[in-house]
């Protein structure tokens, strides 16, 4: 991962962070969330709820490409 992309996931860690901690309704939603993809840590759980809160396929990009459902990395 080069600078660049370091520097996207620690502005949309900090984002998703501040929007929890200040709204307790996100909050609630975020949890209700995450137990749907709980084999993932908060960290990951957080950051695809802050991409996706209605994402329900969590996986891997082998995963997704092993299924014909091509995707790429940032």
């Amino acid at each position: 991962m080069d600078n660049r992309n370091i520097i996207i996931v620690a502005e949309h860690w900090r984002d998703v962070t501040n929007q929890l901690m200040a709204d307790k309704n996100e909050f609630v939603k975020y949890l209700k969330f995450a137990s749907g993809i709980y084999k993932y840590g908060f960290t990951d759980a957080a950051l695809i709820y802050h991409q996706n809160p209605s994402a329900s396929k969590v996986a891997d990009i082998k995963v997704w490409n092993s299924i014909d459902r091509k995707s790429t990395r940032l």
